[in-house]
């Protein structure tokens, strides 16, 4: 292969590659779930002018949805929580104070060293819907991109190539057809798994937010039900039984009268 013609092969790969890694950055950067690449564009001001995040503090990802900063000074905390501000305004910020076990102390004045906890927004269906359309923008954008680079040196390359014998060109195409078909399924596969990072996400957060509904539900059910029987009339007590009628006494027999004596007879009859 001719010299020209590898080296605008190798520039284009350049291109190419540079513009799939950008596709890939600007993906970490939409953060669904935590990436330390994500603050690679923070800029920290201090005393010795701007620096990156890396030169003053250390990052780590404790848990799937958050990043922790632990700065080097303690000093430059404040100033931290300001640039990551700056470049990512949905994360929430928390303060806290930095364990022993993580080389945290307490200064002269009584306070306990910190560190910076950035907790990645919940995906429900707004944040969803938006990020799958900017995903779907820069996938589009890139694409553009590539196509336009694989059209542009494949006229470079003819002109190379003007007095060349067919097999020479045809390898050159070959080559160059393979570099864009690379770089595109790259983009194709940085695409497919920001889209199931976000799905998966949004399925979390359907599932938590049902279970909280379910738990609410079931504890305004407890909660009428405690009011209702607290409100219920106490029952009546039952009537005591009436005691039963003494039974009356027999009553004795009556004394057979006698009977009455002959009268005796008239005189003078």
């Amino acid at each position: 292969m001719r010299k020209p013609v590898a080296a605008l092969l190798g520039e284009v790969q350049g291109k190419m590659s540079g513009y799939a890694a950008l596709l890939y950055y600007r993906y970490c950067c939409i953060c669904v779930k935590a990436n330390p690449i994500s603050l690679l564009a923070v800029e920290v001001m201090d005393e010795d002018g701007t620096k990156n995040i890396e030169e003053v503090a250390n990052v780590s990802s404790p848990r799937t949805d958050q990043l922790a900063i632990y700065p080097m000074a303690q000093e430059s905390l404040p100033q931290i929580t300001i640039a990551i501000k700056k470049v990512h305004p949905e994360f929430k910020q928390d303060i806290l104070d930095l364990p022993e076990e993580d080389g945290g102390g307490t200064n002269e004045d009584g306070t306990k060293d910190k560190y910076l906890v950035c907790t990645m927004p919940e995906v429900n269906k707004d944040r969803h819907d938006a990020i799958l359309e900017i995903v779907k923008a820069l996938y589009d954008e890139t694409i553009a991109k590539i196509d336009a680079n694989n059209t542009l040196f494949g006229e470079r390359i003819a002109l190379k190539l003007v007095n060349a014998q067919e097999e020479e060109i045809n390898e050159a195409k070959d080559i160059l057809k393979q570099l864009n078909d690379k770089h595109k399924e790259l983009c194709d596969n940085y695409k497919k798994a920001k889209e199931e990072e976000v799905e998966e996400a949004y399925q979390a957060y359907l599932t938590d937010s049902q279970n909280k509904e379910k738990e609410k539900q079931e504890q305004d059910a407890a909660h009428n039900m405690n009011a209702a029987s607290s409100m219920k009339m106490p029952e009546a007590p039952e009537a005591p039984s009436m005691p039963e009628a003494p039974s009356m006494p027999e009553m004795p027999e009556m004394p057979q009268m006698p009977e009455a004596p002959d009268m005796p007879g008239m005189p003078g009859q």
